[in-house]
């Protein structure tokens, strides 16, 4: 009876360890996919956002990424946050740089040359080769509208959305890269804007 007893007890002792060990492992796990960076797609980078996540997504049975805002509480208003114009073609040097300082990368320098060159090609309607351009809504302001500094802010979303390709993003950390050019312009009466970009 001792010796049955005593058997069970070594069991019922190995049954728990198991179990304990188990358990700490999926709770190891769980942790580990939990603090587990988000990388950029076809890369081994880390995606980095306050403003935006991506998931996959599919758009007419094609492949794509769905872009979401981290804020669950947008307020999509049908009149949108102001952004002021100016301040937002004053941070985008500064964002994109602080954008390729978290990868290590040296800061660019702004080219007016290049800056005129995107002015040039938009109002005359032809194109610069390897120019990355965006044409969006003012209804998209609305994504940074927690954020005190949102002209900032906005232009981080931009090099963020850029970020998701992985072609535009070995391009916005190449390091042999030394200059940028910007073309930034609000269009009150339709509610839009035009941004464009060229590093070189």
């Amino acid at each position: 009876m001792y010796i049955l007893l005593y058997s069970i007890i070594n069991h019922l002792k190995i049954y728990i360890m198991k179990n304990l060990i188990l358990s700490a492992i999926f709770a190891l796990v769980a942790v580990i996919s939990l603090t587990q960076p988000i990388l950029i797609p076809g890369t081994k980078y880390p995606f980095y956002s306050d403003i935006i996540k991506f998931t996959d997504g599919d758009v007419n049975g094609l492949a794509a990424w769905e872009i979401v805002p981290l804020n669950k509480n947008i307020k999509w208003n049908p009149s949108p946050i102001p952004l002021n114009e100016k301040l937002v073609q004053q941070n985008l040097l500064k964002s994109l740089n602080a954008f390729r300082k978290q990868y290590g990368k040296k800061p660019l320098k702004l080219s007016s040359k290049i800056s005129n060159d995107l002015k040039y090609s938009v109002e005359t309607n032809s194109s610069i080769i390897d120019t990355w351009g965006c044409y969006g809504y003012f209804n998209e302001f609305n994504i940074v509208q927690q954020f005190e500094n949102r002209e900032e802010k906005f232009c981080d979303y931009q090099f963020d959305v850029m970020s998701i390709g992985s072609e535009l993003f070995f391009t916005m950390i190449n390091s042999k890269a030394t200059v940028v050019g910007f073309y930034y312009k609000q269009n009150k009466q339709e509610s839009t804007y035009n941004f464009e970009v060229y590093i070189k």
